[in-house]
């Protein structure tokens, strides 16, 4: 029997059909040369100590990530193998990657206060100090939350005849950090209080997630009054509440 000569194309595509039974795994690595092209994909490789192996993540799985890839990052990358056919190099093509041993939302969070700080937006010296009996106080809340009755209930018992406006938004999902961020602008320029709290009641990271949005913690740095990020009935912190008010040295809770 004649051996069968493969031609380069033709023996890619076999392997890459060999390959199929490979279609969904997790491989963990470190991440080094990380680049990313101007059509938002990204490629890097992920080693052990005694392998490593080529990624490519395309932009349409990319949107997803919740936070940014680094060199030295050591991730689980899930998708599939393929051979890459125009080069003949081995890869995986990956559909999701999620930071090893640390969720992907707390690593988004201190990613990004390490950006804010070091562009220097949590200096002290930015921080405005808060009035000790501020007479207009603006709410960024929800109107039907558990937040603002809080706020509402302590301001009935303990500051009779302050003046409070609330700003509704929505506090949890898609659209809710931008419409906190532009309600925290127009209050900005308005100048008409002399504190701006931006809050919410409990829940979980992903719940809470709004308030860590960059567009957020940039519109509470840049407010001309005294603005301060919190949730009455928890303690968890946000990159927001830092950024743009000076603390008071510590009083019994309201």
């Amino acid at each position: 029997m004649a051996e069968h000569v493969y031609q380069v194309s033709e023996l890619i595509r076999q392997i890459n059909v060999d390959l199929f039974r490979y279609n969904d795994i997790a491989v963990e690595g470190e991440v080094t040369n990380y680049t990313r092209s101007s059509a938002g994909h990204h490629y890097f490789s992920i080693k052990d100590p005694r392998a490593s192996m080529r990624v490519v993540m395309f932009s349409t799985a990319a949107r997803f990530l919740r936070f940014r890839i680094e060199n030295g990052l050591k991730l689980v990358v899930r998708g599939r193998l393929a051979i890459y056919e125009q080069k003949g190099e081995f890869q995986l093509n990956a559909v999701a990657a999620e930071p090893a041993g640390l969720g992907a939302l707390q690593l988004a969070f201190e990613q990004l206060k390490r950006r804010l700080a070091e562009e220097g937006l949590f200096d002290a010296a930015r921080k405005k100090p808060i009035p000790m009996l501020p007479a207009r106080i603006a709410v960024v809340t929800s109107p039907n939350g558990a937040a603002i009755r809080d706020i509402l209930n302590v301001i009935a018992r303990r500051f009779e005849g302050l003046h409070l406006q609330i700003y509704p938004v929505r506090v949890q999902g898609t659209y809710a950090a931008r419409e906190i961020a532009a309600a925290v602008r127009h209050l900005s320029r308005w100048q008409l209080h002399d504190v701006v709290l931006i809050c919410r009641g409990g829940g979980s990271l992903e719940d809470l997630w709004p308030f860590n949005e960059e567009v957020v913690a940039r519109a509470v740095a840049a407010c001309r009054s005294p603005a301060s990020a919190t949730r009455p009935t928890s303690r968890s912190p946000t990159s927001s509440p830092t950024s743009a008010r000076r603390r008071r040295r510590p009083r019994r809770r309201l």
